[in-house]
C-alpha cells in the first residue's frame, strides 16, 4: 500500500499509529495495561526502521499513541486525574467523566481530546505548550494532568521521531492545521 499510495504522489507521507488497547478492564491495572503497550511498540519499532529504511526519501511517520491512554490510567488509578470520575462509562456517567465510553475502550471525551491533541504536535509540531493552553484553557482539562499526560507520550515517543526534525513531520502546512483544528474543535462540541 505504500507503494501504491506513492505512485500517485511521490511526497505522501505515511503514518503508522499505534492504539491503547481494547477492552481495557481485562487488564488489571495500569502498570499491566501500560506495559502490555509498551512491549507492542518495542516489538513494531523494528519493522517501522526496515520501512524507513525501504523508503529513505518518504516520511514514515510512527506514533504510539496508546502511551497517552496508558498514562491516562495510571493518573487514574492514583485518584490524580481530575474531572474523570468513572472508568468505563456507566449508570449516571457522562462520555466527558470516563476515561473510556464503554467496555471496548472506545475514547472518553478527555482521551479523544488528548490524543486529538497529540497528532498536532508529533506530525504537525504544534507546540506542546498550545496544546496544554487549548486542553486546560479551552476544554477545561486540569493543567497539570494534561502536562503529565503530554510528558508522558512525548517521553515514550522519543525514539520514533524522524531524525532532524522538532516534530515527526515537516511544518509546512502547520498554519493551516492550525486553522483546521480550531474549525474541527468548534464542530465537535
Amino acid at each position: 500500500w505504500i507503494d501504491l499510495a506513492l505512485s500517485y504522489n511521490p511526497n505522501t507521507s505515511i503514518y503508522i499509529g499505534l492504539p491503547w488497547k481494547d477492552f481495557p478492564a481485562d487488564y488489571t491495572d495500569a502498570t499491566v495495561y501500560s506495559s502490555f503497550m509498551q512491549e507492542t511498540a518495542a516489538y513494531v519499532w523494528p519493522f517501522i526502521k526496515d520501512l524507513r529504511g525501504m523508503y529513505p526519501n518518504s516520511n514514515i511517520l510512527y506514533f504510539d499513541y496508546g502511551s497517552i491512554v496508558g498514562k491516562m490510567r495510571h493518573l487514574f488509578e492514583d485518584d490524580e486525574l481530575v474531572g474523570i470520575s468513572s472508568f468505563i462509562k456507566s449508570g449516571g456517567a457522562t462520555k466527558r467523566t470516563s476515561l473510556f465510553s464503554d467496555t471496548k475502550g472506545h475514547s472518553g471525551t478527555m482521551t479523544l481530546d488528548m490524543t486529538a491533541l497529540s497528532y498536532l504536535n508529533w506530525f504537525y509540531g504544534r507546540s506542546i505548550e498550545s496544546n496544554v493552553d487549548s486542553a486546560s484553557d479551552l476544554l477545561g482539562w486540569n493543567r497539570q494532568n494534561v502536562v503529565d499526560i503530554f510528558s508522558a507520550a512525548s517521553e515514550a515517543n522519543e525514539e520514533y521521531m524522524l531524525l532532524g526534525t522538532t516534530s515527526s513531520a515537516p511544518n509546512k502546512f502547520k498554519f493551516l492545521l492550525q486553522y483546521l483544528y480550531t474549525v474541527i474543535f468548534f464542530f465537535w462540541y
